[in-house]
């Protein structure tokens, strides 16, 4: 059908997938040439597509953004607080009713008592090889002179030897040698 507002979007759908094409062509064009693509004017930094002025602009109005978008949630979501708690709904679930007195229902509160239990019950890292618990993960007893478990202390020894490797490491080895003169060795 022909008619004045059918005829305008298939317009407009046409000239913004136009303007949408122009710039994607535009920004690989400068991407290619090693030119920012934000001032078309700056060379863009080693392996990226802005040059350093419009990075921190970019930088700075993303961190602007996030900012407001973040006191904007605020406010909705304590206005949705304050909806839920005069309606008399939990304000954990958002489905139940709450138990009269408090902002939860009886099974948030019961989920939420028994997360701050364990929470509380569980022993402290720093506490637990005296408890003879392995420090790591809390689960399984600790090896004989060791403060992990058996299961720790291999996935520890095999991620030592892959460190040792690394291209950084060589520092670290002539450190030690600087320090105890025999490379940190006995």
């Amino acid at each position: 059908m022909i008619g004045g507002k059918e005829v305008s979007r298939e317009i407009k759908l046409a000239l913004l997938q136009r303007i949408m094409t122009e710039r994607y062509e535009e920004y690989h064009f400068y991407k290619n040439l090693k030119i920012c693509v934000r001032c078309h004017k700056n060379p863009a930094e080693p392996h990226k597509v802005m040059c350093l002025e419009c990075a921190d602009k970019d930088s700075e109005q993303s961190r602007k953004n996030r900012q407001r978008n973040l006191e904007e949630r605020k406010k909705r979501d304590l206005e949705k607080y304050n909806r839920l708690k005069e309606m008399g709904i939990c304000t954990y679930c958002k489905h139940e009713k709450a138990v009269a007195g408090k902002t939860k229902c009886a099974k948030c509160l019961a989920k939420i008592r028994n997360k701050r239990n364990a929470k509380k019950a569980d022993i402290d890292r720093s506490e637990r090889v005296a408890y003879g618990i392995c420090y790591i993960c809390g689960k399984d007893k600790v090896m004989d002179g060791k403060g992990v478990c058996e299961k720790c202390y291999e996935k520890r020894m095999e991620s030592i030897g892959k460190i040792m490797y690394l291209p950084g490491s060589e520092f670290w080895r002539n450190e030690n040698k600087l320090i105890f003169g025999n490379g940190g060795r006995k």
